[in-house]
């Protein structure tokens, strides 16, 4: 088979009934031609020369499901081949659009006519019935509203339209009707929630019956449906195949998960797959997944660019164990200019709770007020990730430090692993826990003070005690031993000699 046959190269698609034009480029992967030669028939160099010439999905099991959904509904190779944009187009788009065109008394539907339904659908019934892209008998709304299940509201819609109006109007017209009686709705609340969800009104009659459906099985209320608009535009496939390859999410029943984040409904397993394993490539463990479960509707590369940037902030670094931590990658660019903002600032407590959470305004009010604290709660989840056992314990004795709420996270981070560099084991930590909140320079320069021949023999507790009386000595013990950054003086060198 030769491409050149079904579409000569630099040339347009012109489909003459509505004077539609069309030309773009773009570049495709190895594999993305390998899978269009191999489902199409055409050698590998015909691929690669129709990949230059035309747009291609990027996604190779997505561009198999788009020929494949060609192909079922009998469209030939040759006449998918000539259509410049059809391999671009995301296959649920075509199965929607095809739904809504077959509901519409659009026949037969073309792969031409498929392909460009979304300028199609503008033009008037009178345009399309002299085309012949709609039969002359055919009564739309009559056909639209046959595709509805309910007869009650099924009979209650008005079936009087003029040709004269466009395809889109007549079918909005149904849709607002149709959504009206089954949720139960005014026509006010129905024209904010299209504002906001424009696609719904496109959508296919048993698209949104079924996808209205699911929601109430799943608890939702019609109210909260209409919040959560883009629900209706959902792919309802995805929320079923979800259901069941993942009746369970990292410990969480996946109905309720959908009920607290529906975006989860319009999620494939095959998004959960990819983004599960970037998380745990990263080792995040399960317990911080569970509590940011909308990270799975985000792009997978963005939370893999996300996660590597994380690393090589050292403000940030410190927080990859943190309970929230993926709040603070889901909203990271809110983090990050937060983050370079309080730099600026004599601001040093940079905690998760005020990097990522609460409103600009109440982010605006902490630094009126002068304050540079950490929250008890960015504390103990600081605290959870190093020393996950006795965690109330632990807290209950660090507090006990009046201005242990003042010490920046990074800085216990860095006392804490320059003291398991040096072999200090947690125990031995937890047991003299306020050390985290002193200097690392502080207690380096302390422990080479009581490593001479004096000290040397006293277990590690004793010695991190002794580490904490000659930095808290200069300071007459008040506890303000934890703000100089210079080193102390060495106060027992002529003891040591």
């Amino acid at each position: 088979m030769s491409i050149q046959k079904f579409f000569p190269l630099r040339t347009k698609f012109y489909c003459g009934c509505l004077g539609i034009t069309s030309i773009k480029r773009s570049y495709s992967s190895p594999s993305n031609i390998e899978v269009l030669s191999n489902l199409t028939g055409i050698s590998y160099k015909e691929a690669k020369q129709y990949a230059i010439e035309n747009v291609l999905l990027e996604d190779t099991y997505l561009l198999e499901k788009n020929i494949k959904f060609c192909q079922k509904l009998g469209y030939s190779i040759e006449r998918i081949l000539t259509i410049r944009k059809f391999l671009a187009k995301h296959p649920n788009e075509l199965q929607q659009h095809y739904l809504s065109m077959e509901e519409g008394g659009f026949f037969p539907i073309s792969p031409e006519v498929l392909a460009n339904f979304q300028i199609i659908m503008r033009h008037s019934v009178k345009l399309l019935k002299r085309k012949k892209i709609i039969q002359k008998d055919i009564h739309i709304v009559k056909k639209m509203v046959s595709y509805i299940e309910n007869e009650e509201i099924r009979s209650s819609i008005p079936l009087d339209y003029r040709e004269e109006d466009s395809w889109t109007n007549i079918h909005l017209n149904v849709v607002r009707a149709f959504l009206k009686m089954r949720m139960n709705v005014t026509q006010d609340q129905l024209t904010r929630m299209f504002e906001t969800h424009r696609t719904v009104k496109n959508k296919s009659l048993r698209v949104l019956e079924e996808n209205i459906k699911l929601a109430e099985e799943l608890g939702f209320s019609h109210e909260k449906i209409l919040k959560c608009g883009y629900i209706l535009s959902n792919f309802p496939d995805y929320t079923k195949a979800t259901l069941r390859e993942y009746p369970t999410l990292v410990g969480q029943d996946m109905r309720k998960s959908m009920l607290a984040f529906p975006k989860l409904m319009m999620t494939p397993p095959r998004k959960i797959d990819q983004m599960y394993k970037i998380l745990k490539d990263h080792d995040i463990p399960d317990s911080i997944i569970a509590r940011q479960l909308n990270i799975f509707y985000m792009s997978c590369k963005t939370i893999e660019e996300r996660l590597k940037e994380i690393k090589g902030i050292p403000d940030l670094r410190i927080f990859f164990n943190h309970p929230d931590f993926l709040r603070l990658v889901v909203y990271f660019n809110k983090t990050k200019s937060r983050l370079n903002f309080l730099k600026q600032m004599p601001i040093k407590c940079r905690s998760p709770s005020l990097l990522q959470s609460g409103s600009d305004e109440s982010f605006e009010d902490y630094l009126r007020e002068g304050k540079d604290v950490n929250k008890v709660c960015d504390v103990l989840g600081f605290l959870r990730t190093i020393f996950p056992d006795d965690l109330e314990q632990i807290h209950n004795q660090l507090k006990r430090h009046p201005k242990y709420l003042q010490v920046p996270l990074k800085e216990m981070m860095a006392t804490y692993d320059f003291l398991k560099d040096k072999h200090y084991n947690d125990s031995s930590i937890i047991k003299v826990i306020w050390i985290l909140l002193y200097p690392m320079e502080k207690v380096e320069n302390a422990l080479v003070k009581i490593l001479c021949d004096q000290y040397r023999f006293f277990d590690e507790v004793t010695k991190l005690n002794m580490i904490l009386y000659f930095i808290e000595r200069d300071h007459h013990f008040t506890g303000n031993g934890i703000w100089s950054h210079q080193f102390i003086e060495d106060a027992i060198e002529m003891t040591c000699q």
